[in-house]
């Protein structure tokens, strides 16, 4: 197993993460519930990598993280349930 972490803050170059991505055989994305922005960089991966797979699903393992910091919450549970239940229809 190999494991590749890139953040928005130490992104490679597009078509590193479009080589890792044609040769991954399963993806953790992992968003963090205080940023908006990371939620909805998660779900353009997800539907990055779809586009690069070539398929309509794949295996992806969606993550909530800094769940201890509730009050700085700007990423709701509903939001996230949603984002999983469209991606799962399409």
């Amino acid at each position: 197993m190999r494991w590749l972490y890139w953040t928005s803050l130490t992104p490679p170059a597009k078509k590193n993460i479009e080589q890792y991505m044609r040769t991954g055989e399963g993806f953790l994305l992992v968003y963090s519930i205080t940023s908006r922005d990371s939620f909805e960089e998660s779900s353009t991966y997800h539907k990055q990598i779809l586009c690069v797979k070539d398929q309509d699903a794949f295996r992806v393992i969606v993550v909530a993280n800094k769940c201890d910091l509730e009050y700085e919450r700007h990423v709701g549970m509903n939001d996230a349930r949603h984002s999983i239940s469209a991606s799962a229809l399409n």
